[in-house]
């Protein structure tokens, strides 16, 4: 072949290639911002997505329960309360329907409870029943009943303690969580915040302050445990706080830990309107 056309045609092979080139860069280009477009915002560097016109604003947990009108006291009347004498004063002040005889309040005969591994053996008083058949586990209770609703408040006895151990507060109340699922699948179970202290505790080994601090970094890993285990997280103690994040005083019984009778009727308003979807 002749030198001249060589040179002509590696020339021409030399511009067809580079063509391509350009052709498959301008395609896969066009490509990925059709992508771009279609599936919405790039993913930053981490995989999530960038933030949008929404920049700003707090994204509630979808188990944190929001704001509805009053369910009213049909609501009210199909909760189970579990819990410990935060929960058992329910019935003292005469809040239930029933007033000091309701069957609404499961707690120990002594009124402590204490959250640990333990929690699924401890035996509560079942008030559907009497003398000793009345004491039962509360999967067991759960079993019998098979309640619409249950809240669940605990975590105050042994605050101090459960701040240092979050695997140990978390893993007994999964145990309970699914133990009362096992066992009564169709309970809506809601997961209560644990209650303030007032400036006068002096009821634990450090200051009301430091009290409620950690029952705020607990109440925050029960936010995201309701979400992990698939119930509703009840934030009511945000009602009860005054500006510097201890119980109010109007609300203190008088030793700093237990509630009047108008900060449980505060309290079941807030659960009325702050209800189940679709309850």
């Amino acid at each position: 072949m002749d030198k001249k056309l060589q040179i002509i045609l590696c020339s021409v092979l030399g511009l067809l290639l580079l063509t391509a080139l350009v052709l498959t860069i301008v395609l896969t280009a066009y490509g990925c911002s059709f992508r771009r477009g279609e599936n919405g915002p790039d993913p930053g560097p981490s995989g999530e997505t960038k933030q949008s016109e929404t920049e700003g604003q707090t994204q509630q947990p979808s188990s944190v329960l929001q704001e509805t009108p009053d369910a009213g006291l049909s609501y009210q009347d199909e909760i189970i309360f579990v819990g410990d004498s935060t929960t058992a004063h329910l019935r003292s002040r005469e809040v239930l329907t029933g007033g000091k005889d309701t069957k609404q309040v499961w707690c120990p005969d002594n009124n402590t409870l204490l959250l640990d591994s333990e929690i699924t053996s401890v035996k509560i008083v079942y008030p559907e029943l009497s003398g000793e058949d009345a004491y039962k586990t509360i999967p067991e209770a759960a079993s019998l009943k098979q309640p619409k609703y249950m809240i669940i408040t605990l975590g105050l006895n042994g605050i101090m303690s459960h701040v240092d151990n979050r695997k140990n507060f978390e893993y007994s109340y999964s145990k309970l969580i699914d133990a009362i699922k096992s066992v009564s699948s169709e309970t809506k179970i809601i997961i209560q915040s644990i209650f303030p202290v007032s400036a006068a505790c002096d009821a634990f080994s450090a200051d009301a302050a430091q009290v409620n601090q950690n029952i705020d970094t607990v109440n925050g890993w029960l936010r995201e445990l309701s979400a992990q285990k698939g119930v509703y997280y009840l934030d009511s103690q945000s009602v009860l706080k005054d500006g510097s994040g201890m119980l109010k005083t109007e609300y203190d019984n008088g030793d700093g830990i237990h509630l009047t009778k108008s900060a449980y009727e505060l309290l079941l308003s807030y659960i009325r309107t702050h209800a189940v979807p679709n309850s």
